[in-house]
C-alpha cells in the first residue's frame, strides 16, 4: 500500500501493484504500477510537486503553512533541479527511438519540457513523467541531508 498526500494535510491509500518484468535483460525484475497522481519516492500528489517546482507555492504560503513543510519542498527543488537535464535527455531520446524523428532532432536547440510546461501548464510534470516512466526511463532520488 502507498500514501498518497493532498494538499490541506488530506490522505488516501492506495494498493500498488508489482508485476515480475519478463525481460531477461532487464535489471530490476519487480516493478511497481503507479498511478498518474503519483511518482516514484513520493508520497505527496505529482500536481503538488509540480506547484513547488514552479515556485506557485511556497512555504510562505497560509494555505501551505501546515503541508508539506518547507524542508520537503526544498527536497522537490533539489530533485527537479538534478533531474531536469536528464528528463530532457530521455525524452529526446525515446521520441528519437520510438517516433523515428530525426538525428537534427536529438540537437535542436529549445527545451521539450519547455514546451510541454507553455502547452499544458497545468500537468506537465505528470505528463514529462509518465512519459519517461513508461518508456523506461527513470529519474534519480534525491536524498535528505544528515
Amino acid at each position: 500500500m502507498r500514501i498518497h498526500r493532498l494538499a490541506g494535510g488530506v490522505k488516501e491509500w492506495f494498493i500498488i501493484r508489482r508485476l515480475s518484468c519478463t525481460n531477461e535483460e532487464c535489471p530490476c525484475k519487480l516493478h511497481r504500477e503507479l498511478p498518474d497522481c503519483l511518482q516514484e519516492f513520493k508520497h505527496y500528489d505529482t500536481s503538488l510537486i509540480e506547484d513547488v517546482i514552479d515556485e506557485a507555492i511556497t512555504s510562505d504560503d497560509l494555505e501551505t503553512e501546515d503541508y508539506p513543510c518547507g524542508d520537503t519542498m526544498k527536497l522537490w527543488r533539489k530533485w527537479w533541479s538534478h533531474n531536469r537535464d536528464r528528463a530532457e535527455g530521455w525524452m529526446r531520446s525515446a521520441a528519437y527511438r520510438l517516433f523515428d524523428f530525426g538525428y537534427g532532432f536529438l540537437k535542436s536547440e529549445g527545451s521539450l519540457l519547455e514546451q510541454l510546461r507553455e502547452r499544458l501548464y497545468r500537468g506537465w510534470l505528470k505528463a514529462a513523467l509518465r512519459f519517461i516512466y513508461d518508456t523506461g526511463g527513470r529519474l534519480l532520488p534525491v536524498r535528505p541531508p544528515g
